[in-house]
């Protein structure tokens, strides 16, 4: 605001821009970090998938797996998947 007397110095103005940076950062830091947990968590799953020893165990992996997946676009997307939400 011009000539009210409430003008932001420039060193406020970098300060804060500075700081969103940094939070910015911090925050795709955790992301990748999460993405990297999932990536692992879905690895697993497969690895379930091809060594289950029969089709029953095969369907109930399959199945964990399904519901996983819903729930991360549930919470992930905020997703109304098959009408969860």
């Amino acid at each position: 605001m011009w000539g009210t007397g409430m003008e932001r110095k420039p060193s406020e103005i970098i300060t804060d821009f500075l700081n969103f940076l940094e939070s910015a950062k911090n925050e795709y830091e955790s992301a990748y970090a999460d993405v990297g947990a999932e990536e692992r968590k879905e690895q697993a799953f497969l690895h379930d998938l091809e060594f289950a020893p029969n089709k029953n165990e095969r369907n109930k992996v399959a199945t964990r797996f399904q519901q996983r997946n819903v729930m991360l676009m549930i919470v992930v997307f905020g997703m109304d998947v098959y009408g969860y939400m």
